[in-house]
């Protein structure tokens, strides 16, 4: 069996895709070339020139001034692409720091879990060592052993929860 060729919006796809491309690394070229060389200086005006048309008075014409316009159209590229990658990388860093504090209050959140239930389990520690003061109370003494086994059990299953959020949390920073 053979494929058929792709054809419609799949292949117009992946031209425009190029396209785009293009254009963006046309533009971006553009902008860093407008830092080492103009064609004319953007900001001088001769009133002799102005309105020219394409390649007359320079290669895209000029203003109603007298500038260049291809200057003027090279040195905003290049006033574009920075504020836009400013903006790009104070957005970034705002979220870098609001997803920080969000991993800290959850840690927080686990270790006063954790400190709860070691309290809990103290406190039943020493509610078993006033039951194993007096012999009368065998029964009672099982059942808080039980319920002291369950507690340590459970306070384990935290800890154990506790490093793997911590992991998830070292992991997620990093």
């Amino acid at each position: 069996m053979s494929a058929a060729p792709q054809t419609g919006r799949r292949s117009w796809g992946g031209f425009a895709l190029m396209l785009g491309a293009a254009l963006t690394l046309l533009i971006l070229g553009v902008a860093l070339l407008s830092q080492v060389w103009t064609p004319a200086d953007p900001t001088k005006m001769q009133m002799a020139l102005r309105f020219k048309p394409p390649l007359e008075g320079g290669w895209l014409g000029n203003d109603q001034l007298g500038r260049d316009v291809a200057s003027a159209l090279m040195i905003g590229a290049w006033n574009s692409l920075s504020i836009a990658l400013t903006a790009v990388a104070w957005g970034a860093l705002l979220g870098v720091i609001e997803q920080s504090a969000i991993q800290i209050d959850s840690l927080r959140e686990v270790v006063e879990a954790g400190a709860a239930r070691a309290a809990a389990t103290e406190a039943r520690l020493e509610e078993l060592a006033r039951l194993i003061a007096s012999p009368e109370r065998r029964a009672e003494e099982r059942a808080l052993m039980e319920r002291l086994v369950a507690t340590q059990e459970a306070t384990g299953e935290a800890l154990a929860a506790r490093a793997e959020d911590r992991a998830l949390v070292e992991r997620m920073v990093l």
